[in-house]
């Protein structure tokens, strides 16, 4: 009989501490929600450079408007 009060006496206490363990810890981590920063503008992009058309004639031309004179 006296191993029956023993386990008495240890269960009580630890049934106290198993429900104060339930009760008080959550197992649920509370969400942390980012704030929004500034919203960054882009730096604007730079303008290209003027592309240039170089041609080679072999020779000079006999009027410098294409509409009007033979030109090969």
């Amino acid at each position: 009989m006296p191993s029956s009060k023993h386990s008495t006496k240890l269960f009580f206490p630890l049934l106290f501490l198993l429900v104060i363990l339930a009760c008080g810890y959550s197992t649920s981590q509370p969400e942390i929600t980012a704030t929004p920063s500034e919203t960054l503008i882009p730096p604007p992009t730079p303008i290209p450079a003027p592309s240039v058309l170089i041609v080679c004639l072999g020779q000079e031309p006999n009027t410098l408007y294409s509409f009007g004179g033979p030109n090969a």
